[in-house]
Protein backbone atom coordinates (compact mmCIF):
# COMPACT_ATOMS: atom_id res chain seq x y z
CA UNK A 1 0.00 0.00 0.00
CA UNK A 2 1.61 3.04 -1.30
CA UNK A 3 0.68 5.79 1.03
CA UNK A 4 1.78 9.72 -0.26
CA UNK A 5 3.33 11.20 2.81
CA UNK A 6 3.99 8.94 4.86
CA UNK A 7 7.51 8.23 4.57
CA UNK A 8 9.50 5.45 6.31
CA UNK A 9 11.01 8.76 7.82
CA UNK A 10 7.49 9.90 9.46
CA UNK A 11 6.49 6.20 9.88
CA UNK A 12 9.36 5.64 13.04
CA UNK A 13 8.65 9.68 14.56
CA UNK A 14 4.60 8.27 14.69
CA UNK A 15 5.55 5.02 16.24
CA UNK A 16 8.49 6.78 18.32
CA UNK A 17 5.38 9.32 19.79
CA UNK A 18 2.96 6.20 20.17
CA UNK A 19 0.82 6.94 17.63
CA UNK A 20 1.06 3.59 15.96
CA UNK A 21 1.14 0.29 17.45
CA UNK A 22 0.26 -2.15 14.31
CA UNK A 23 -0.75 -1.46 10.69
CA UNK A 24 -4.41 -0.70 11.69
CA UNK A 25 -3.13 2.33 13.73
CA UNK A 26 -1.90 3.97 10.57
CA UNK A 27 -6.05 4.63 9.68
CA UNK A 28 -6.45 6.15 13.20
CA UNK A 29 -4.16 8.64 12.70
CA UNK A 30 -6.67 11.39 12.33
CA UNK A 31 -6.89 11.00 16.44
CA UNK A 32 -3.08 12.76 16.75
CA UNK A 33 -4.11 15.95 14.73
CA UNK A 34 -3.48 18.76 17.07
CA UNK A 35 0.29 16.93 17.83
CA UNK A 36 0.78 15.98 13.84
CA UNK A 37 0.37 19.66 12.88
CA UNK A 38 2.79 20.53 15.35
CA UNK A 39 5.96 18.34 14.45
CA UNK A 40 8.65 19.74 12.49
CA UNK A 41 8.12 19.21 8.94
CA UNK A 42 4.62 19.00 9.13
CA UNK A 43 1.22 21.66 8.95
CA UNK A 44 -2.21 22.04 8.43
CA UNK A 45 -1.82 21.09 4.69
CA UNK A 46 0.27 18.24 5.38
CA UNK A 47 -1.66 16.65 7.48
CA UNK A 48 -4.17 16.93 5.45
CA UNK A 49 -2.73 15.70 2.68
CA UNK A 50 -1.56 12.69 4.51
CA UNK A 51 -5.29 11.77 5.64
CA UNK A 52 -6.28 12.43 2.14
CA UNK A 53 -3.73 9.63 1.45
CA UNK A 54 -4.69 7.25 3.63
CA UNK A 55 -8.70 7.63 2.63
CA UNK A 56 -7.39 6.75 -0.94
CA UNK A 57 -4.97 3.74 0.09
CA UNK A 58 -8.29 2.34 1.71
CA UNK A 59 -8.97 0.36 -1.52
CA UNK A 60 -6.44 -1.48 -2.46
CA UNK A 61 -5.76 -5.53 -3.41
CA UNK A 62 -5.06 -8.58 -0.76
CA UNK A 63 -2.02 -9.08 -2.41
CA UNK A 64 -0.45 -5.44 -1.75
CA UNK A 65 -1.94 -6.27 1.70
CA UNK A 66 0.01 -9.58 1.90
CA UNK A 67 3.66 -7.52 0.40
CA UNK A 68 2.76 -4.67 3.40
CA UNK A 69 3.05 -6.91 6.16
CA UNK A 70 6.71 -7.54 5.72
CA UNK A 71 7.00 -11.35 5.52
CA UNK A 72 10.36 -12.90 5.12
CA UNK A 73 10.76 -13.34 1.81
CA UNK A 74 7.48 -12.51 -0.11
CA UNK A 75 7.28 -9.34 -2.37
CA UNK A 76 4.83 -8.34 -4.39
CA UNK A 77 5.24 -10.55 -7.26
CA UNK A 78 4.97 -13.30 -4.90
CA UNK A 79 1.79 -12.22 -3.35
CA UNK A 80 0.18 -11.62 -6.56
CA UNK A 81 0.61 -15.55 -7.30
CA UNK A 82 -0.34 -16.42 -3.58
CA UNK A 83 -3.51 -14.58 -3.87
CA UNK A 84 -4.59 -15.57 -6.87
CA UNK A 85 -4.14 -19.60 -6.26
CA UNK A 86 -6.38 -18.80 -3.31
CA UNK A 87 -8.76 -16.43 -5.66
CA UNK A 88 -7.94 -13.50 -3.38
CA UNK A 89 -9.19 -15.41 -0.18
CA UNK A 90 -7.81 -13.98 3.02
CA UNK A 91 -9.25 -17.14 5.22
CA UNK A 92 -7.66 -19.78 2.60
CA UNK A 93 -4.35 -17.96 2.79
CA UNK A 94 -4.69 -17.93 6.60
CA UNK A 95 -5.13 -21.41 7.32
CA UNK A 96 -3.31 -22.89 4.20
CA UNK A 97 -0.39 -25.40 4.87
CA UNK A 98 3.02 -24.94 4.33
CA UNK A 99 2.91 -27.98 1.52
CA UNK A 100 -0.07 -26.42 -0.10
CA UNK A 101 1.67 -23.28 -0.87
CA UNK A 102 4.66 -24.56 -1.28
CA UNK A 103 2.65 -26.67 -4.17
CA UNK A 104 2.50 -23.40 -6.18
CA UNK A 105 4.77 -22.72 -9.29
CA UNK A 106 7.58 -20.12 -8.33
CA UNK A 107 6.84 -20.04 -4.58
CA UNK A 108 8.95 -23.00 -2.72
CA UNK A 109 9.34 -24.27 0.72
CA UNK A 110 11.29 -20.95 1.90
CA UNK A 111 8.32 -18.87 0.94
CA UNK A 112 5.63 -21.36 1.86
CA UNK A 113 7.33 -21.53 5.49
CA UNK A 114 7.42 -17.93 5.96
CA UNK A 115 3.54 -17.52 5.02
CA UNK A 116 2.87 -20.39 7.16
CA UNK A 117 4.97 -19.21 10.07
CA UNK A 118 3.84 -15.80 10.21
CA UNK A 119 -0.41 -16.60 10.25
CA UNK A 120 0.37 -19.45 12.94
CA UNK A 121 1.22 -16.54 15.15
CA UNK A 122 -2.22 -14.90 17.07
CA UNK A 123 -0.89 -12.32 17.64
CA UNK A 124 -0.13 -11.27 13.64
CA UNK A 125 -3.76 -12.45 13.18
CA UNK A 126 -5.38 -9.69 15.65
CA UNK A 127 -3.26 -7.19 13.99
CA UNK A 128 -4.32 -7.88 10.36
CA UNK A 129 -7.80 -8.10 11.16
CA UNK A 130 -7.42 -4.57 12.84
CA UNK A 131 -5.85 -3.79 9.60
CA UNK A 132 -8.97 -5.25 7.22
CA UNK A 133 -11.34 -3.65 9.30
CA UNK A 134 -10.59 -0.26 7.59
CA UNK A 135 -9.63 -1.51 4.16
CA UNK A 136 -11.54 -2.14 0.95
CA UNK A 137 -10.06 -5.31 -1.15
CA UNK A 138 -10.58 -4.99 -4.89
CA UNK A 139 -10.16 -8.12 -7.06
CA UNK A 140 -7.44 -7.28 -10.09
CA UNK A 141 -9.25 -7.33 -13.27
CA UNK A 142 -8.26 -8.98 -16.45
CA UNK A 143 -6.47 -6.64 -18.77
CA UNK A 144 -7.36 -5.99 -22.54
CA UNK A 145 -4.89 -6.01 -25.26
CA UNK A 146 -4.04 -1.91 -24.96
CA UNK A 147 -3.49 -2.28 -21.33
CA UNK A 148 -1.27 -5.29 -21.16
CA UNK A 149 0.90 -3.52 -23.94
CA UNK A 150 0.88 -0.94 -21.75
CA UNK A 151 2.22 -2.28 -18.71
CA UNK A 152 5.15 -3.92 -20.77
CA UNK A 153 5.74 -0.71 -22.63
CA UNK A 154 9.57 -1.30 -21.70
CA UNK A 155 9.85 -4.64 -22.87
CA UNK A 156 7.94 -4.03 -26.16
CA UNK A 157 9.51 -0.61 -26.77
CA UNK A 158 13.06 -2.08 -27.07
CA UNK A 159 11.82 -4.41 -30.07
CA UNK A 160 10.67 -1.84 -31.56
CA UNK A 161 13.33 0.55 -31.22
CA UNK A 162 15.21 -1.80 -32.85
CA UNK A 163 13.32 -2.73 -35.45
CA UNK A 164 13.02 1.54 -36.31
CA UNK A 165 16.56 1.83 -35.92
CA UNK A 166 17.18 -1.65 -38.22
CA UNK A 167 14.47 0.38 -40.98
CA UNK A 168 15.83 3.29 -40.67
CA UNK A 169 19.42 2.31 -41.54
CA UNK A 170 18.19 0.00 -44.23
CA UNK A 171 16.48 3.54 -46.05
CA UNK A 172 20.23 5.20 -45.03
CA UNK A 173 22.00 2.87 -46.34
CA UNK A 174 20.31 2.09 -49.76
CA UNK A 175 19.44 -1.27 -48.86
CA UNK A 176 23.12 -2.53 -47.73
CA UNK A 177 22.37 -3.36 -44.38
CA UNK A 178 19.97 -6.14 -44.56
CA UNK A 179 21.55 -7.73 -47.72
CA UNK A 180 22.01 -11.30 -46.99
CA UNK A 181 26.14 -11.07 -46.31
CA UNK A 182 25.45 -7.78 -44.94
CA UNK A 183 23.62 -9.47 -42.15
CA UNK A 184 25.88 -12.53 -41.59
CA UNK A 185 28.72 -9.90 -41.18
CA UNK A 186 26.39 -7.96 -38.82
CA UNK A 187 26.25 -10.96 -36.75
CA UNK A 188 29.75 -12.27 -36.38
CA UNK A 189 31.44 -9.00 -35.89
CA UNK A 190 28.92 -8.52 -33.10
CA UNK A 191 29.00 -12.23 -31.72
CA UNK A 192 31.26 -10.76 -28.98
CA UNK A 193 28.94 -8.33 -27.56
CA UNK A 194 26.30 -10.60 -27.36
CA UNK A 195 28.42 -13.21 -25.06
CA UNK A 196 29.89 -10.73 -23.22
CA UNK A 197 26.61 -9.04 -22.52
CA UNK A 198 24.85 -12.80 -21.78
CA UNK A 199 27.33 -13.02 -18.69
CA UNK A 200 27.29 -8.81 -17.58
CA UNK A 201 23.93 -8.91 -17.93
CA UNK A 202 24.02 -11.65 -14.78
CA UNK A 203 26.45 -9.86 -13.18
CA UNK A 204 24.65 -6.22 -13.23
CA UNK A 205 21.25 -7.75 -11.81
CA UNK A 206 23.19 -8.42 -8.55
CA UNK A 207 24.43 -5.22 -8.29
CA UNK A 208 27.96 -5.74 -9.13
CA UNK A 209 29.97 -4.31 -12.42
CA UNK A 210 32.35 -6.30 -14.59
CA UNK A 211 35.43 -3.94 -16.01
CA UNK A 212 37.80 -6.21 -16.99
CA UNK A 213 36.04 -8.39 -19.68
CA UNK A 214 37.81 -6.65 -22.85
CA UNK A 215 41.30 -7.13 -21.07
CA UNK A 216 40.37 -10.88 -20.65
CA UNK A 217 39.66 -11.65 -24.27
CA UNK A 218 42.90 -9.83 -25.34
CA UNK A 219 44.78 -12.22 -22.30
CA UNK A 220 42.99 -15.32 -22.62
CA UNK A 221 43.33 -14.83 -26.48
CA UNK A 222 46.86 -14.19 -26.47
CA UNK A 223 47.27 -17.37 -24.36
CA UNK A 224 45.45 -19.46 -27.13
CA UNK A 225 47.43 -17.86 -29.67
CA UNK A 226 50.59 -18.81 -28.26
CA UNK A 227 49.25 -22.19 -27.45
CA UNK A 228 48.50 -22.64 -31.17
CA UNK A 229 51.42 -20.98 -32.80
CA UNK A 230 54.43 -21.28 -30.30
CA UNK A 231 53.86 -24.23 -28.79
CA UNK A 232 52.41 -26.80 -31.41
CA UNK A 233 49.11 -27.21 -29.33
CA UNK A 234 46.08 -28.61 -31.95
CA UNK A 235 43.71 -25.96 -31.76
CA UNK A 236 40.67 -27.88 -30.62
CA UNK A 237 43.22 -28.20 -27.21
CA UNK A 238 44.05 -24.89 -27.23
CA UNK A 239 40.67 -23.64 -27.02
CA UNK A 240 39.68 -26.33 -24.07
CA UNK A 241 42.85 -24.27 -22.35
CA UNK A 242 41.67 -21.15 -23.29
CA UNK A 243 38.32 -22.47 -21.37
CA UNK A 244 39.72 -23.39 -17.96
CA UNK A 245 42.07 -20.08 -18.34
CA UNK A 246 38.39 -18.20 -18.48
CA UNK A 247 37.17 -20.07 -15.72
CA UNK A 248 40.73 -19.53 -13.25
CA UNK A 249 40.99 -15.99 -13.98
CA UNK A 250 36.98 -16.20 -12.69
CA UNK A 251 37.84 -18.07 -9.75
CA UNK A 252 40.34 -15.34 -8.92
CA UNK A 253 38.14 -12.48 -9.24
CA UNK A 254 35.02 -14.29 -7.61
CA UNK A 255 37.23 -14.50 -4.78
CA UNK A 256 38.17 -11.20 -4.16
CA UNK A 257 34.82 -10.38 -4.33
CA UNK A 258 32.81 -13.22 -2.67
CA UNK A 259 35.74 -14.29 -0.32
CA UNK A 260 37.78 -10.90 0.39
CA UNK A 261 34.68 -8.63 0.12
CA UNK A 262 36.17 -5.76 -2.00
CA UNK A 263 33.98 -4.18 -4.77
CA UNK A 264 33.00 -5.65 -8.04
CA UNK A 265 34.29 -2.62 -9.39
CA UNK A 266 37.61 -2.06 -8.04
CA UNK A 267 38.26 -5.90 -8.50
CA UNK A 268 37.60 -5.79 -12.15
CA UNK A 269 39.18 -2.32 -12.39
CA UNK A 270 42.33 -4.15 -11.32
CA UNK A 271 41.76 -7.04 -13.35
CA UNK A 272 41.56 -4.59 -16.48
CA UNK A 273 44.74 -3.49 -15.49
CA UNK A 274 46.48 -6.13 -15.06
CA UNK A 275 45.18 -8.68 -17.69
CA UNK A 276 46.00 -5.82 -20.19
CA UNK A 277 49.56 -5.89 -18.86
CA UNK A 278 49.67 -9.50 -18.91
CA UNK A 279 48.53 -9.72 -22.47
CA UNK A 280 50.90 -6.59 -23.63
CA UNK A 281 54.23 -8.98 -22.27
CA UNK A 282 52.89 -12.53 -23.96
CA UNK A 283 51.87 -11.18 -26.82
CA UNK A 284 54.36 -8.18 -27.97
CA UNK A 285 52.71 -6.69 -31.32
CA UNK A 286 51.22 -9.44 -32.42
CA UNK A 287 50.50 -13.49 -32.79
CA UNK A 288 48.88 -14.35 -36.53
CA UNK A 289 46.85 -17.32 -36.58
CA UNK A 290 47.41 -20.21 -39.44
CA UNK A 291 44.94 -22.79 -38.51
CA UNK A 292 42.50 -22.56 -40.78
CA UNK A 293 40.16 -25.17 -39.03
CA UNK A 294 40.30 -22.35 -36.28
CA UNK A 295 39.94 -19.48 -38.09
CA UNK A 296 36.62 -21.08 -39.72
CA UNK A 297 34.65 -20.81 -36.73
CA UNK A 298 34.12 -17.29 -36.96
CA UNK A 299 34.24 -17.66 -41.22
CA UNK A 300 32.67 -20.92 -41.75
CA UNK A 301 29.07 -22.06 -41.78
CA UNK A 302 27.35 -24.90 -41.08
CA UNK A 303 27.63 -27.95 -43.36
CA UNK A 304 24.67 -28.46 -46.33
CA UNK A 305 23.34 -31.10 -45.40
CA UNK A 306 20.14 -31.01 -46.96
CA UNK A 307 21.65 -29.73 -49.86
CA UNK A 308 20.43 -26.58 -51.70
CA UNK A 309 16.49 -25.81 -52.02
CA UNK A 310 16.91 -23.89 -54.99
CA UNK A 311 19.19 -20.77 -54.61
CA UNK A 312 18.32 -21.46 -50.26
CA UNK A 313 20.40 -23.28 -47.87
CA UNK A 314 17.86 -26.63 -46.63
CA UNK A 315 19.03 -26.79 -43.42
CA UNK A 316 18.64 -23.13 -42.50
CA UNK A 317 15.40 -23.41 -43.77
CA UNK A 318 14.46 -26.04 -41.43
CA UNK A 319 15.94 -24.05 -38.70
CA UNK A 320 13.72 -21.18 -39.20
CA UNK A 321 10.71 -23.40 -39.50
CA UNK A 322 11.80 -25.18 -36.02
CA UNK A 323 12.63 -22.16 -34.38
CA UNK A 324 9.00 -20.51 -35.09
CA UNK A 325 7.38 -23.60 -33.94
CA UNK A 326 9.19 -23.80 -30.73
CA UNK A 327 8.53 -20.12 -29.95
CA UNK A 328 4.63 -20.66 -30.54
CA UNK A 329 4.92 -23.49 -28.57
CA UNK A 330 6.71 -21.64 -25.77
CA UNK A 331 4.33 -18.72 -26.21
CA UNK A 332 1.41 -21.43 -25.18
CA UNK A 333 2.77 -22.73 -22.75
CA UNK A 334 3.70 -20.36 -21.08
CA UNK A 335 0.23 -18.67 -21.21
CA UNK A 336 -1.02 -22.47 -20.20
CA UNK A 337 1.39 -22.58 -16.88
CA UNK A 338 0.05 -18.50 -15.67
CA UNK A 339 -3.45 -19.38 -15.91
CA UNK A 340 -2.88 -23.10 -13.95
CA UNK A 341 -1.34 -21.35 -10.97
CA UNK A 342 -4.31 -18.80 -11.32
CA UNK A 343 -2.70 -15.91 -12.40
CA UNK A 344 -3.97 -13.72 -15.06
CA UNK A 345 -2.62 -14.50 -18.37
CA UNK A 346 -1.67 -11.71 -21.40
CA UNK A 347 -4.81 -11.50 -23.69
CA UNK A 348 -4.85 -14.63 -26.17
CA UNK A 349 -4.40 -11.97 -29.14
CA UNK A 350 -1.51 -10.36 -27.45
CA UNK A 351 -0.08 -14.37 -27.67
CA UNK A 352 -1.45 -14.74 -31.16
CA UNK A 353 -0.17 -11.10 -32.17
CA UNK A 354 3.57 -11.83 -30.91
CA UNK A 355 3.53 -15.62 -32.57
CA UNK A 356 2.45 -13.74 -36.03
CA UNK A 357 5.66 -10.87 -35.35
CA UNK A 358 7.89 -13.75 -34.52
CA UNK A 359 7.18 -15.70 -37.05
CA UNK A 360 7.57 -13.32 -39.42
CA UNK A 361 10.59 -11.68 -38.57
CA UNK A 362 12.30 -15.23 -37.99
CA UNK A 363 10.85 -16.00 -41.52
CA UNK A 364 12.64 -13.01 -43.22
CA UNK A 365 15.89 -13.80 -41.07
CA UNK A 366 16.35 -17.39 -42.07
CA UNK A 367 15.33 -15.75 -46.09
CA UNK A 368 18.47 -14.05 -44.89
CA UNK A 369 20.71 -16.43 -44.21
CA UNK A 370 19.45 -19.27 -46.26
CA UNK A 371 20.83 -17.28 -49.27
CA UNK A 372 24.05 -15.88 -47.77
CA UNK A 373 27.19 -16.89 -48.53
CA UNK A 374 29.72 -17.68 -51.36
CA UNK A 375 30.09 -20.58 -53.91
CA UNK A 376 31.32 -23.08 -51.82
CA UNK A 377 29.35 -22.31 -48.65
CA UNK A 378 26.24 -20.48 -46.94
CA UNK A 379 23.23 -21.16 -44.59
CA UNK A 380 24.05 -20.64 -40.68
CA UNK A 381 26.96 -19.26 -39.53
CA UNK A 382 28.90 -21.43 -36.91
CA UNK A 383 29.21 -18.10 -34.79
CA UNK A 384 25.44 -18.05 -34.96
CA UNK A 385 24.66 -20.84 -33.42
CA UNK A 386 27.29 -20.67 -30.60
CA UNK A 387 25.68 -17.68 -29.42
CA UNK A 388 22.15 -19.30 -29.76
CA UNK A 389 23.12 -22.30 -27.74
CA UNK A 390 24.78 -19.59 -24.89
CA UNK A 391 21.67 -17.76 -24.98
CA UNK A 392 19.55 -20.84 -24.46
CA UNK A 393 21.61 -22.33 -21.83
CA UNK A 394 22.13 -18.84 -19.78
CA UNK A 395 18.41 -18.11 -20.01
CA UNK A 396 17.43 -21.16 -18.79
CA UNK A 397 20.22 -21.01 -15.69
CA UNK A 398 18.58 -17.59 -15.28
CA UNK A 399 15.02 -17.84 -15.30
CA UNK A 400 14.22 -22.17 -14.41
CA UNK A 401 17.36 -22.44 -11.87
CA UNK A 402 17.38 -22.10 -8.26
CA UNK A 403 20.86 -19.99 -9.13
CA UNK A 404 19.06 -17.91 -11.08
CA UNK A 405 16.15 -17.06 -8.46
CA UNK A 406 18.93 -16.65 -6.14
CA UNK A 407 20.77 -14.09 -8.59
CA UNK A 408 17.56 -11.95 -8.87
CA UNK A 409 16.93 -12.14 -5.08
CA UNK A 410 20.25 -10.91 -4.37
CA UNK A 411 20.00 -8.12 -6.54
CA UNK A 412 16.84 -7.03 -5.31
CA UNK A 413 17.76 -7.09 -1.78
CA UNK A 414 20.89 -8.20 -0.50
CA UNK A 415 19.70 -7.78 3.00
CA UNK A 416 16.71 -9.67 2.33
CA UNK A 417 18.05 -12.58 0.70
CA UNK A 418 21.05 -13.15 3.30
CA UNK A 419 18.27 -13.38 6.05
CA UNK A 420 16.10 -15.96 3.51
CA UNK A 421 18.95 -18.25 3.90
CA UNK A 422 20.84 -17.60 0.36
CA UNK A 423 24.42 -17.53 0.48
CA UNK A 424 25.38 -14.59 -0.59
CA UNK A 425 28.49 -14.91 -1.67
CA UNK A 426 28.35 -18.41 -3.56
CA UNK A 427 26.12 -16.74 -5.91
CA UNK A 428 28.77 -13.83 -6.15
CA UNK A 429 31.65 -16.37 -6.88
CA UNK A 430 29.84 -18.12 -9.38
CA UNK A 431 28.81 -14.77 -11.11
CA UNK A 432 32.69 -14.12 -11.91
CA UNK A 433 33.08 -17.57 -12.45
CA UNK A 434 30.55 -17.64 -15.31
CA UNK A 435 32.00 -14.21 -16.63
CA UNK A 436 35.60 -15.40 -16.86
CA UNK A 437 34.29 -18.64 -19.10
CA UNK A 438 31.79 -16.40 -21.52
CA UNK A 439 34.67 -14.06 -21.28
CA UNK A 440 37.53 -16.60 -22.68
CA UNK A 441 34.46 -18.06 -25.40
CA UNK A 442 34.89 -14.59 -26.55
CA UNK A 443 37.96 -14.77 -26.64
CA UNK A 444 38.28 -17.26 -28.97
CA UNK A 445 35.30 -16.13 -31.29
CA UNK A 446 37.06 -12.59 -31.40
CA UNK A 447 40.76 -14.60 -32.37
CA UNK A 448 39.15 -16.56 -35.11
CA UNK A 449 37.32 -13.49 -36.23
CA UNK A 450 40.92 -11.28 -36.44
CA UNK A 451 43.11 -14.19 -37.08
CA UNK A 452 45.91 -12.75 -35.25
CA UNK A 453 46.15 -12.05 -31.15
CA UNK A 454 47.26 -8.64 -29.99
CA UNK A 455 47.90 -6.94 -27.11
CA UNK A 456 44.99 -4.21 -28.19
CA UNK A 457 42.30 -6.68 -28.89
CA UNK A 458 39.19 -6.24 -26.67
CA UNK A 459 39.71 -2.56 -25.82
CA UNK A 460 36.55 -1.10 -24.79
CA UNK A 461 34.56 -4.34 -24.81
CA UNK A 462 33.25 -3.45 -21.61
CA UNK A 463 31.79 -0.89 -22.62
CA UNK A 464 29.59 -2.44 -25.41
CA UNK A 465 28.29 -5.29 -22.94
CA UNK A 466 27.61 -2.58 -20.63
CA UNK A 467 25.88 -0.74 -22.87
CA UNK A 468 23.94 -3.30 -24.16
CA UNK A 469 22.69 -3.99 -21.19
CA UNK A 470 21.30 -1.37 -20.22
CA UNK A 471 20.03 -0.51 -23.63
CA UNK A 472 17.97 -3.97 -23.28
CA UNK A 473 16.37 -3.20 -20.09
CA UNK A 474 18.45 -4.20 -17.38
CA UNK A 475 18.42 -1.65 -14.05
CA UNK A 476 21.00 0.55 -12.93
CA UNK A 477 20.02 -0.53 -9.59
CA UNK A 478 20.00 -4.18 -10.28
CA UNK A 479 17.57 -6.69 -9.37
CA UNK A 480 15.87 -6.60 -13.33
CA UNK A 481 17.09 -7.53 -16.20
CA UNK A 482 16.74 -10.28 -18.84
CA UNK A 483 19.36 -12.28 -21.55
CA UNK A 484 16.69 -11.65 -24.19
CA UNK A 485 16.63 -7.91 -23.41
CA UNK A 486 20.35 -7.88 -23.62
CA UNK A 487 20.70 -9.99 -27.08
CA UNK A 488 18.29 -7.29 -28.15
CA UNK A 489 20.72 -4.15 -26.82
CA UNK A 490 23.53 -5.88 -28.60
CA UNK A 491 22.02 -5.73 -31.67
CA UNK A 492 21.00 -2.20 -31.08
CA UNK A 493 24.45 -1.65 -30.87
CA UNK A 494 25.57 -3.40 -33.43
CA UNK A 495 22.89 -2.11 -36.02
CA UNK A 496 23.82 1.45 -35.47
CA UNK A 497 28.23 0.32 -35.62
CA UNK A 498 27.29 -1.39 -39.37
CA UNK A 499 24.80 0.94 -40.23
CA UNK A 500 27.36 4.18 -39.44
CA UNK A 501 30.15 2.21 -40.58
CA UNK A 502 28.25 1.44 -44.49
CA UNK A 503 27.55 5.19 -44.46
CA UNK A 504 31.14 6.11 -44.11
CA UNK A 505 30.27 8.05 -40.60
CA UNK A 506 33.59 8.53 -38.48
CA UNK A 507 34.40 6.46 -35.61
CA UNK A 508 34.30 9.30 -33.10
CA UNK A 509 30.70 10.02 -34.57
CA UNK A 510 29.87 6.76 -34.12
CA UNK A 511 31.10 6.50 -30.80
CA UNK A 512 29.37 9.74 -29.58
CA UNK A 513 26.35 8.21 -31.17
CA UNK A 514 26.62 5.09 -29.08
CA UNK A 515 27.03 6.97 -26.04
CA UNK A 516 23.97 9.54 -26.48
CA UNK A 517 21.69 6.13 -27.02
CA UNK A 518 22.94 4.67 -23.69
CA UNK A 519 22.23 7.83 -22.42
CA UNK A 520 19.05 7.94 -22.88
CA UNK A 521 18.36 4.38 -22.66
CA UNK A 522 19.03 4.82 -18.88
CA UNK A 523 17.53 8.01 -18.23
CA UNK A 524 14.05 6.38 -20.06
CA UNK A 525 14.60 3.49 -17.08
CA UNK A 526 14.64 5.86 -14.62
CA UNK A 527 12.27 7.78 -15.38
CA UNK A 528 9.86 5.40 -15.93
CA UNK A 529 10.47 3.66 -12.58
CA UNK A 530 10.35 7.89 -10.88
CA UNK A 531 6.51 7.90 -12.39
CA UNK A 532 6.01 4.39 -11.37
CA UNK A 533 6.59 5.38 -7.72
Amino acid sequence: MNIDGLSEATLEKFIARGFIHDFGDIFEIAKHRDEIVEMDGFGEKSFENLIASLDKAKETTLAKVIYSLGIANIGLANAKVICRHFDDDLEKIRHADEEEVSSIDTIGPVIARSLTDYFAKEENNKKLDHLMSYLTIKKEEKTGLLATVANNARQYGIVGALLVIVVAFEVLTGGVLLKPNSFVSLIQQNAYVIILAIGMVMVIIATHIDLSVGSLVAFIGGVCALLMERAGVNWMLAIVIALVVGLIVGVWQGFWVAVIGIPGFITTLAGMLIFRGLATVIVGESVPITSLEFRGIARNYLPNILGWWGPFDGLTIVLGILCIVGFAWSQLRKRARVAKVGLVPEPMSLTVLKIVLAAVVIAFVTYLLASSGNADQGGTPIMLVIVGVLVFIYNFILTKTVFGRHVYAVGGNRKAAILSGINTRRVDFLLFVHMGFLSAVAAVCMLSRLASATAQAGMEFEMDAIAACFIGGTAVTGGIGTIPGAVIGAFVMGVINQGLSIMGVDTAVVKTIKGLVLLLAVAVDIMSKRKKS
